[in-house]
């Protein structure tokens, strides 16, 4: 999200994105980061992505990270939103220098953490089987999300019905409420959002099972959701992740798949 922003912020003169990593260690409690203000003294790996593209006023920076602002004439405006939750999940920072003429820099600061290595799958995790069956309703703005969910579900035996906002979703559930084991639900769409959403499906069928998914992290998806979720889901995911969550709220265990939720 921040290369693409990066990217689109130098437009069609051309220009450079620079990404570089470091390590940088912070004496003392330090302020000046989204969306804590202020980080503790200690470790951090730091991501940072700088541009020379127009830059941005100081009443713009204000807002970048506010979910549905954009500056743009096409887009949403979620990818900084959504970057910023994924930080705050990890308990990170992030710090922004930008002016009109000269350009954004973008820091991401990660605490880190110690490594005792991974895991590797036992004979047990390799067999386990991911298929199922049901319809899942799939409920999310973006085309490619709605695709690779659809595609991944088919595969793994499930029946997908797709929605592009939460009016469609209402109108292909209020059909037929109990055609659906369960509903896959994004957090941020425009127009009706993920929670409005939800409380028309569970006023149609109280018992609604709901997997919310989202850029943001499983603690802000519980606060906008409230309490009843089946499960959550950080995007980006992979076909496995996927799988398996699915499979697991339908059977009312936990997921046992050796993939990093981080990924």
């Amino acid at each position: 999200n921040l290369v693409i922003n990066a990217a689109e912020a130098i437009g069609q003169q051309g220009g450079v994105v620079r990404v570089s990593t470091r390590m940088e260690h912070l004496a003392q409690n330090t302020t000046g980061f989204y969306p804590a203000e202020e980080l503790p003294a200690g470790d951090y790996v730091v991501m940072e992505v700088q541009d020379d593209g127009h830059g941005m006023t100081e009443a713009t920076r204000a807002r970048i990270f506010d979910p549905f602002f954009t500056t743009k004439f096409t887009g949403r405006g979620l990818g900084l939103a959504a970057a910023l939750g994924i930080v705050r999940g990890h308990r990170g920072g992030i710090s922004v220098d930008s002016a009109p003429g000269a350009g954004t820099t973008f820091r991401i600061y990660l605490p880190t953490g110690e490594m005792d290595g991974v895991a590797a799958p036992d004979d047990e995790d390799r067999a386990i089987e991911l298929s199922g069956d049901g319809t899942v309703l799939v409920v999310d703005d973006e085309p490619i999300v709605r695709n690779v969910a659809r595609v991944c579900l088919e595969r793994y035996g499930y029946r997908v019905v797709p929605a592009e906002d939460g009016q469609q979703a209402i109108g292909l559930f209020a059909a037929d409420p109990q055609s659906f084991s369960l509903v896959l639900l994004d957090m941020a769409m425009p127009g009706m959002g993920g929670a409005e959403t939800l409380k028309h499906l569970r006023a149609l069928r109280p018992d609604v099972t709901v997997i919310a998914s989202s850029g943001y992290s499983e603690m802000e998806a519980t606060e906008r959701f409230g309490e009843g979720l089946a499960g959550f889901l950080q995007k980006p995911y992979t076909a496995k992740q996927l799988a398996a969550k699915v499979l697991a709220v339908s059977q009312g265990r936990p997921a046992k798949i050796h993939v990093s939720e981080r990924q």
